[in-house]
């Protein structure tokens, strides 16, 4: 079966220059990308993989799993972070049916982003 493995740093821009807010990592079924096939491409447009899953047909159900702890060391690398500060860290799982079709993991740096869902 198998998954495709997406890795990025998002952020945010200030002043012209852009400053890392979260490290995500996503993994989503074999199936699921031959169905939606332009999650493989690096920009997968507004909205992103979410919004290409609707206009796939999916309707995802999700569950998000949320705590704090201390970032790693490249974790801290790549969101510029001490040691000693706290990061988010959200796991959330898309399912269609009973059926987990992608999954991510979101360290986010709560200092410069919030987490606002809407369900």
């Amino acid at each position: 079966t198998g998954v495709l493995v997406r890795e990025r740093v998002h952020g945010v821009v200030e002043s012209s220059v852009r400053v890392p807010v979260e490290v995500a990592t996503t993994w989503i079924t074999m199936g699921a990308v031959e169905r939606v096939p332009v999650v493989r491409d690096v920009d997968t447009g507004p909205g992103g993989i979410t919004r290409r899953f609707a206009e796939a047909g999916y309707t995802l159900t999700y569950e998000d799993v949320t705590s704090a702890r201390l970032p790693g060391f490249t974790e801290r690398e790549r969101l510029d972070v001490d040691a000693g500060q706290p990061v988010s860290d959200v796991w959330r799982r898309s399912y269609e049916g009973d059926r987990v079709v992608k999954a991510s993991n979101r360290v986010i740096n709560p200092l410069l982003h919030q987490l606002v869902h809407r369900y």
